[in-house]
C-alpha cells in the first residue's frame, strides 16, 4: 500500500510531517494557504512536495481542505490529555470529528511509535476495505494520512518529535519506488 503524508505546511507538527515525508521518501501532499502562509513567513519550496496552493489565505479554509481529503488524521501534541490547547489543532479535531464519513483519528504525544504503527496498520485496512472513498478527485494517491498539531510557537519541540516519529514508523521502507511504499510490518 502507498502512503501520502497531508499537512496543511505550518511550522511545528506540520513542518515535521513534511520533513519525514520528505526524508522517509514519502510521496507528500495537502493544502497550504493562499501565499503559501506559515506563521514566520512562507513555506519553503523545497518543502512543497506535491502541495497545493488554496485560493483563500486562511488556515481554517486550509484546514477544512485537508480534512476533506484525509482517510486518517494523526494528531500529534504535546500532551495527550489536553489536544485542544492550540486552537488549530482543535478545529482539526472538531472537522475531523464531525465529518458524515468517519475518519479514524489518532492523538499521540508522538512517544510510543509501536502504538502510532499498530494503529496504522489497522486503520490502513479498515480504510482499504470498509470504508467509502470520497468520489472526489485529488492529485493524492495512496492513504493519505494528515499529520497535524500545533505551531511552533505553541510547541517549539513539535517539528523534531513529529519527525522522529515519522522516521521510527516509516524507516524499514524500500525507498526505491516512493509512490509504492509499504508500511513496515
Amino acid at each position: 500500500m502507498s502512503w501520502t503524508i497531508i499537512t496543511g505546511g505550518q511550522t511545528g507538527v506540520d513542518r515535521g510531517g513534511q520533513l519525514g515525508a520528505i526524508q522517509c521518501s514519502l510521496a507528500l501532499g495537502g493544502w497550504a494557504p493562499r501565499g503559501w502562509r506559515d506563521e514566520r513567513d512562507t513555506i519553503p519550496e523545497e518543502l512543497r512536495g506535491d502541495m497545493r496552493e488554496a485560493e483563500d489565505p486562511s488556515y481554517p479554509h486550509r484546514t477544512r481542505l485537508n480534512v476533506g481529503v484525509a482517510d486518517l488524521l494523526l494528531c500529534v501534541v504535546p500532551n495527550e490529555l489536553r489536544p485542544t490547547d492550540s486552537p488549530g489543532t482543535t478545529q482539526t479535531l472538531e472537522l475531523a470529528t464531525s465529518r458524515r464519513r468517519y475518519l479514524p483519528v489518532l492523538v499521540t504525544d508522538g512517544s510510543s511509535p509501536e502504538v502510532v504503527r499498530t494503529w496504522l496498520r489497522s486503520s490502513a485496512v479498515l480504510v482499504q476495505r470498509v470504508l467509502p472513498r470520497d468520489t472526489l478527485v485529488t492529485p493524492w494517491s495512496g492513504i493519505r494520512l494528515m499529520v497535524a498539531g500545533p505551531r511552533a510557537s505553541r510547541w517549539p519541540g513539535g517539528q523534531e518529535v513529529t519527525t522522529a516519529l515519522l522516521h521510527s514508523i516509516f524507516h524499514r521502507v524500500d525507498r526505491t519506488n516512493s509512490r509504492q511504499l509499504e508500511l513496515p510490518l
